[in-house]
């Protein structure tokens, strides 16, 4: 049907989701995913939205606790 939009959902185990963030931000943009699922950000209150930003999506994210951790959801702004 024309109406439908494909829905793609990707998980990436970061590892420090700061480090190599011009990466991961590209492949993002590449690959245009719905939904992306990050575990081991390793971000911390410290670190802004605005440094971790993709343009077309908003981040919902629950930082570390402690040295390691950290979970962050990416999703596409045209979904409600």
């Amino acid at each position: 049907h024309p109406l439908v939009k494909m829905f793609s959902f990707a998980h990436l185990n970061a590892r420090s989701l700061f480090t190599d963030f011009a990466l991961f931000q590209d492949h993002v943009m590449l690959y245009d995913y719905s939904i992306i699922g990050v575990s081991e950000t390793w971000l911390h209150n410290g670190i802004p939205d605005s440094a971790v930003d993709i343009t077309n999506y908003s981040i919902v994210r629950q930082d570390r606790a402690t040295r390691v951790g950290g979970v962050a959801v990416y999703v596409k702004s045209d979904i409600e």
